[in-house]
């Protein structure tokens, strides 16, 4: 052998220094490795925080869409100031909303909505933020890749909707009769009107002006919920979705609806049982159930059969919502023995009269109607304060009152879209949190179809009910 051969395969087999070779190329691998993570890691930590905040401002919103004048405004306020979170990651330390888009449905087909009183879902998109990189770029240059890049733009949205909670509500439903063109049980304007709720026949859809039982929180079936309609504050919770409670009621709603009248089994007055007219377009002719005239003044406004045929004390009419037409003058002068109509009342609803006649203090504003009353009076209305209480005799309580006072006369009902939702026999339907509060003018009447006559007071709000409280959940 040569000795210039022999020299290489010494050099060949010589092992000296091969741990150094594979020292370096871990340790390249392991700062890569570290890099990545560290800026991973950067990232995560950023659309994070990004994320809380743009779920924290799409609930907050949300808790505003009440359905009421300027909810998107201020629903689109709260999301966008209600929070002042940064982050020291990105180049601009600022998690700022960038849109705030109201929606009245999101799934599976995004519909925006087109005023206050249809945005019950909120989206919130946050500016987008631009993270730099440390350690990523040099790994890049250590293993000549032209394509590592040095920063990255990172997003968060969030979607919510309001699902708010209404509690110790009596099982009522009705129908929305704007599905059909007719009057916007919602808008505050339309207080003072009446509606005459009549029980939905047979097993067919109910339709705009039926009215119908929801399951209770004492159960199913008749007996629950003459209880619960009779109750002062009745058991349970529902959020957005009401189940329906079918089968015959008549009886049993009367009988749980006029718990608050004279002459019931039950006990628990209002603190003013007195009756009062009904809008012109729901008068009738000839006596009453007591025998009484039907003028405008007559408390006992010719009873309430409950039916609707030409034999009946209800109106033979196609109309279930009326116009507020009604006479207070007149109504006062009869049932007053004469006097005059206090000023404080010039115009007034039956609801306002009817506060008045028990001794309660109440801001107005035309129809418009807050009791209870806070310290401040709102702008637009005056405070009406009476001297003492009106009770006519045929007002006058049988019975204990009952501890929520006047509110006893006062009912909320959930308002379905029935034909949207084809709403018919026992079944599970979303209210889309619409409730009404509605002044009971007079006791519910007899079978089939145990036809109730109330005054609309307004669209319930958290603000506006101590049972009514705000809510939300994250969708998206």
């Amino acid at each position: 052998m040569s000795v210039s051969s022999s020299l290489l395969q010494r050099f060949i087999q010589d092992r000296r220094g091969s741990v150094a070779t594979y020292s370096a190329i871990f340790s390249i691998l392991a700062l890569s490795a570290g890099s990545i993570s560290v800026d991973l890691g950067r990232l995560i930590t950023l659309k994070a925080q990004m994320q809380h905040r743009a779920d924290a401002g799409a609930t907050a919103a949300a808790v505003y869409l009440d359905g009421t004048t300027g909810a998107r405004e201020r629903a689109s306020d709260v999301a966008r100031f209600s929070s002042t979170d940064s982050s020291n990651i990105s180049r601009s330390t600022d998690l700022t909303v960038a849109t705030v888009t109201f929606y009245s449905e999101y799934s599976p087909t995004k519909i925006e909505a087109t005023g206050d009183d249809d945005a019950s879902i909120v989206e919130v998109r946050l500016e987008p933020k631009l993270v730099d990189f440390f350690f990523t770029p040099f790994f890049g240059m250590l293993m000549e890749a032209a394509d590592v890049d040095d920063s990255q733009s990172v997003n968060a949205w969030a979607v919510a909707q309001a699902e708010p909670l209404m509690c110790h509500a009596p099982p009522l439903m009705a129908c929305d009769p704007t599905e059909e063109g007719g009057t916007d049980l919602m808008d505050s304007d339309n207080a003072g009107v009446m509606m005459m709720l009549k029980a939905g026949q047979g097993s067919g859809p109910m339709v705009p002006g039926n009215f119908g039982s929801l399951e209770t929180g004492y159960g199913a079936g008749a007996n629950n919920v003459e209880r619960a309609l009779a109750d002062i504050e009745p058991p349970g919770c529902t959020s957005n979705d009401v189940t329906t409670e079918p089968g015959n009621m008549a009886n049993k709603v009367r009988d749980g609806m006029n718990a608050r009248f004279n002459g019931s089994s039950w006990s628990g007055r209002a603190p003013n049982v007195q009756e009062y007219p009904r809008d012109s377009v729901f008068e009738v002719t000839g006596n009453g159930a007591d025998g009484a005239s039907d003028s405008p003044g007559n408390s006992a406004n010719a009873g309430n059969s409950g039916t609707d045929d030409d034999t009946s004390d209800d109106p033979d009419t196609d109309e279930y919502v009326g116009d507020g037409d009604w006479d207070p003058e007149a109504y006062w002068e009869g049932a007053h023995d004469g006097d005059s109509l206090p000023d404080a009342l010039a115009d007034a609803s039956r609801y306002q009269v009817y506060l008045y006649e028990a001794g309660e203090t109440f801001d107005r504003d035309g129809k418009k109607t807050i009791f209870p009353v806070d310290t401040d009076v709102p702008t637009g209305y005056t405070r009406v304060d009476p001297v003492g209480d009106y009770i006519p005799e045929d007002g006058e309580p049988d019975d204990t009152v009952a501890s929520n006072g006047a509110l006893r006369r006062v009912v909320e009902v959930a308002i379905l879209q029935c034909i949207a939702l084809d709403v018919r026999g026992r079944g599970t339907y979303s209210t889309d949190g619409k409730y009404i509060a509605a002044f009971v003018t007079e006791q519910a009447g007899n079978p089939p179809n145990s036809t109730i006559y109330v005054e609309l007071i307004g669209r319930i709000t958290p603000s506006g009910s101590e049972n009514y409280h705000a809510n939300a959940r994250i969708i998206e």
